[in-house]
């Protein structure tokens, strides 16, 4: 599985390191009272840079978890495409690169965990066009791999 680390994400980290990296100017130049603000910056900034860390790596760890192989072909050349927004739902792409099916996934954005996934696009001969447009839970697709598995 490939992933692929949209702008959005990489301008939130910048963000927060730079609110990390004023609040320790702030600390450096100005030793009076107006130290406080540059502790808030500072802790506040390196504060959310562990949270976004946490919520990549459960994205990244519930992408992997669900989408491991394609649910319609078992091929694992997947590519996942993770971006945030400024929303509490998260959406992320997955893309099969062999069959082309095509998922949305939304996350909670406070904690990267899947809330929902939707096929956005069947495979390049249809397969899973059934399951066109229909929001299910990540463990749907888990049993549809087991199905096609089986057969």
């Amino acid at each position: 599985m490939r992933f692929i680390t949209t702008n959005s994400v990489w301008a939130l980290v910048i963000f927060v390191i730079i609110l990390a990296g004023l609040g320790l100017g702030v600390l450096t130049l100005y030793q009076s009272e107006i130290s406080i603000i540059g502790w808030i910056w500072l802790v506040t900034g390196l504060t959310c840079l562990l949270w976004l860390m946490y919520i990549y790596t459960n994205a990244k760890n519930n992408a992997i978890e669900y989408f491991s192989a394609c649910p319609i072909c078992g091929s694992s050349n997947i590519l996942a495409k993770i971006s945030w927004g400024l929303s509490i739902d998260d959406t992320h792409e997955v893309i099969c690169q062999d069959c082309g099916a095509k998922w949305i996934i939304k996350t909670s954005g406070w904690t990267g965990k899947i809330k929902t996934v939707k096929l956005v696009k069947p495979s390049d001969n249809d397969a899973g066009q059934e399951y066109l447009g229909k929001e299910t839970d990540p463990e749907f697709w888990v049993t549809i791999a087991r199905k096609r598995k089986q057969k």
